[in-house]
């Protein structure tokens, strides 16, 4: 569960909490979470290059599948007229 803490430097620099979150954007000051909340965070948010030549393999993969597709449709229309 994630705090809202400020520090109070009229107490020598401690931090306080101030209220319980139920967002980030209701607390003006700093979010303090637990380790298993910010190694979620972190997990959701990086990328393996495993994944990354997989996302650029498939995206070239579609291009150039789509094009070769689309041109040989051509090609064949182009055949079938000659011979008409």
């Amino acid at each position: 569960m994630a705090i809202c803490v400020e520090i109070s430097p009229d107490h020598g620099n401690v931090l306080y909490a101030t209220t319980e979150l139920d967002g980030a954007s209701s607390c003006s000051a700093y979010v303090l979470v637990s380790s298993s909340e910010y190694d979620s965070l972190l997990t959701h948010k990086s990328l393996t290059p495993l994944d990354v030549s997989a996302a650029v393999g498939f995206g070239f993969t579609v291009v150039f599948g789509l094009g070769y597709l689309s041109t040989y449709g051509v090609a064949l229309a182009k055949r079938l007229i000659k011979l008409i």
